[in-house]
């Protein structure tokens, strides 16, 4: 027997051997019809647990071989073992094992990762698993991993990890930066401290679109952030940015009596975004509430507009009083009762709201019932009926809702 092919044999022996060991360690993983976790992940073509039939089946039971699958990659050995296999003869290569290229272990790591994504909530497990590829050398597995996260449901732990990606420019690729900041703005509503920090970074990113974000995630967490008044103030010179630096400036900052005249001005621009925002800042200071409310008024109506002047009446809080009647027209619940937590008919609305076919309606009204608590107490035999809705996302932030709503 000639040296090469007894290489080839031995070589043979350890792999299949180790491959032996590593299956015997491995936990039987779980099956639905005759066909493994891992088949049915091949089969998902959407984000809706509903939509695959196996993983449907499986359940939670699926998720420790989806988080496994997460690390599927061509190494180190299967590169060496590719360059020593093809030195052997042609007739031992034909013997040896078709190993996964580079190509398809990234094609089914985001198989595994849109399948998290479609466990949402109960894919918690996944998070630190799904933290390391924030870095990975592919540009999508960063972009995928991140926005599962997001869908999942971030927690402060994810902080330091967010910290490292957006400091290793190197290897986080910049398209992947608005991610980051839609995590920041996530984390953010329910800890404001522990993203500010890292939004003050990003108001210095010029990448397309990554300042502006940052500028309008500290508007709507609305924690005071003084070191970002400046760069802030700066980012009202230009038309571009003006909108969301004005925005910020009302929820983040103390002191801006200097700046009336400049937000007097954006309210007569062609920008609606701008005079959308300025409205909402002037509305901060009694003298200039009159001024302001005529322009909301204008723009309540808006498509594009509407929604973000009435996050933002509701963020005020009760100096917005004078919006209710439009609000409630326009059937924005959650900003009334912000501002006026009386407002019974509001509650009304949403709970309305748990009864609507569209699922993604239904999900949405305990999320607003969960944000404003206590208040909205009234809507409690409500939430616990959608505690047996068929949809088990509205089922999970109906649970929510009423933990938020009557602590034990």
């Amino acid at each position: 027997m000639s040296k090469k092919i007894l290489t080839g044999v031995i070589l043979c022996v350890f792999l299949f051997a180790g491959l032996a060991v590593l299956r015997t360690r491995s936990p039987v993983e779980p099956t639905y019809k005759g066909k493994p976790v891992s088949h049915w992940m091949l089969e998902t073509r959407s984000q809706r647990l509903e939509d695959n039939e196996g993983l449907s089946a499986i359940g939670i039971n699926a998720l420790p071989f989806l988080i496994r699958i997460l690390k599927t990659r061509q190494g180190i050995f299967w590169n060496s073992f590719d360059m020593l296999a093809s030195k052997l003869p042609l007739r031992v290569q034909q013997c040896l094992p078709k190993l996964m290229s580079k190509d398809e272990a990234y094609q089914i790591r985001v198989k595994a990762i849109i399948s998290l994504k479609a466990f949402g909530f109960e894919a918690t497990p996944a998070l630190p698993a799904l933290y390391k590829l924030f870095l990975d050398e592919n540009p999508a597995i960063q972009s995928q991993s991140l926005n599962a996260v997001y869908l999942i449901g971030p927690t402060t732990e994810v902080i330091p990890h967010l910290i490292e990606a957006w400091i290793n420019t190197n290897r986080l690729h910049k398209s992947n930066r608005g991610e980051i900041i839609a995590l920041c703005g996530r984390i953010g509503q329910t800890d404001p401290v522990a993203v500010v920090p890292l939004l003050i970074q990003a108001l210095d990113d010029t990448s397309a679109g990554i300042h502006s974000n940052a500028a309008l995630v500290l508007g709507r967490i609305g924690h005071p952030a003084p070191e970002a008044v400046p760069r802030l103030i700066a980012m009202l010179e230009d038309k571009s940015l003006r909108a969301e630096a004005a925005y910020a400036l009302g929820r983040a900052a103390d002191d801006l009596e200097s700046l009336i005249p400049k937000l007097r001005l954006m309210l007569q621009g062609d920008d609606l975004n701008a005079r959308a925002s300025a409205a909402l800042t002037l509305l901060r200071f009694p003298e200039e509430r009159e001024r302001a409310f005529k322009e909301i008024s204008n723009l309540l109506d808006n498509r594009v507009h509407g929604w973000f002047l009435a996050k933002g009446l509701g963020e005020i809080g009760a100096p917005a009083k004078e919006a209710v009647p439009a609000l409630l027209r326009l059937a924005q619940a959650e900003a009334v009762l912000r501002i006026d937590p009386t407002a019974s008919a509001a509650v009304d609305v949403l709970v309305e709201a748990l009864r609507d076919p569209k699922p993604s309606i239904r999900q949405q009204a305990p999320l607003s019932l969960a944000s404003l608590g206590s208040i909205v107490h009234a809507a409690v035999p409500a939430l616990e009926k959608a505690l047996q809705d068929t949809n088990r996302e509205v089922r999970y932030c109906a649970a929510d809702a009423l933990r938020k709503i009557k602590p034990e």
